[in-house]
């Protein structure tokens, strides 16, 4: 076999080329990290980010729910009933853009009443002892995107963001 012509490759060192690369992986690193750290705190949904609550001292009633949700996937808003009210019943309805993207499937324990306006659900509990209990909707978002919506708790309005992810 005859030997070929010298190939003379041109393997020279480029810094700025390096220096630039060393840059590019050093974000992509930081920004896949971040990634990571977010969907571990919830920020896709499930982890300690996600969960929210507020107290309404008017109705005694604290609200929990998950600010990030998935798309189809099971969750769960809650009121819990923790100082005395004035009556054992309570209401709680949830606004018609809160329904448009999530859908209620069940109630703990079944509400009393449960009826439709055209502004939303309502949703009527006969509560225990001094009007102490807890509530927990089972929910399933059908819909992505921001559901900026509001429950109300015997009178009393609170604002519901959530996001729902694909």
């Amino acid at each position: 076999m005859a030997a070929g012509p010298d190939l003379d490759l041109d393997l020279n060192d480029s810094p700025r080329f390096e220096d630039d690369w060393a840059k590019v992986k050093a974000v992509l690193i930081v920004v896949l990290a971040l990634f990571v750290a977010g969907g571990l705190a919830g920020g896709f949904g499930r982890g300690p980010l996600s969960r929210a609550s507020a107290q309404l001292p008017a109705s005694g009633a604290q609200v929990s729910w998950e600010r990030f949700a998935r798309n189809h996937t099971a969750g769960e808003i809650s009121v819990e009933f923790t100082s005395p009210g004035p009556s054992p019943a309570a209401e709680i309805a949830f606004d018609r853009p809160l329904l448009d993207h999530v859908k209620i499937t069940t109630t703990q324990p079944r509400a009393a009443i449960e009826r439709a306006n055209g502004a939303g659900a309502v949703y009527g509990f006969q509560m225990g002892p001094g009007g102490r209990g807890k509530v927990v909707f089972s929910v399933e978002p059908s819909k992505s995107g921001p559901a900026d919506g509001a429950i109300t708790v015997n009178g009393e309005r609170l604002p519901l963001n959530i996001f729902v992810w694909p």
